[in-house]
């Protein structure tokens, strides 16, 4: 399973295969709580991700802002 989580003009995606969640981007600074909110939405668990690849840098890391 993907989701696709729009974010204004960036995206991040919420992969899950055979149980495992990962996210791949995380957006730029100021993302993080839309992220979250966005995967309880779908119901998933954020809390359930144990990996985030990233496939460039916007300068900081958005989930700790």
């Amino acid at each position: 399973m993907i989701l696709e989580l729009n974010l204004r003009f960036v995206k991040s995606f919420l992969v899950e295969t055979r149980g495992n969640q990962f996210l791949v981007d995380s957006g730029v600074v100021g993302s993080g709580r839309k992220i979250i909110s966005m995967i309880e939405k779908s119901g998933k668990n954020p809390s359930s991700i144990k990996t985030v690849a990233y496939t460039h840098s916007h300068g900081a890391d958005p989930l700790s802002a």
